[in-house]
């Protein structure tokens, strides 16, 4: 599989200790001694509330988070990319997301 004539990125992550070693197109690892308590895919299922950072699993990046209020909650890639969620409950309701080539937007429809 190809986008605009490039594979798409392959990154790894793993845990070695407290350490977190990302791995991006077999090039040199990464180190975080930060720890990893949300992710991107996070985001469709739990409500980040006082958070302001995410880890990207695509390309093993930080992601900024802001809480725009009234559950609105705005993530900036490290692209510059902003991606917006709302939450209901803790849920996520709708989301408007960025993915460069394609932008599309994701509403829930029934109460699971």
């Amino acid at each position: 599989m190809f986008v605009n004539d490039k594979p798409p990125a392959q990154t790894y992550t793993r845990k070695q200790d407290s350490l977190f070693i990302i791995s991006r197109d077999n090039k040199r690892p990464q180190i975080y001694k930060e720890p990893i308590n949300y992710t991107t895919i996070q985001l469709f299922f739990e409500e980040p509330i006082g958070l302001t950072s995410c880890y990207s699993e695509e390309d093993g990046s930080i992601n900024k988070l802001v809480a725009l209020g009234n559950h609105w909650y705005k993530k900036v890639n490290a692209k510059g990319r902003e991606n917006l969620y709302f939450y209901k409950e803790g849920r996520l309701i709708k989301a408007s997301i960025d993915g460069g080539i394609i932008q599309f937007e994701l509403v829930a429809t029934a109460k699971m």
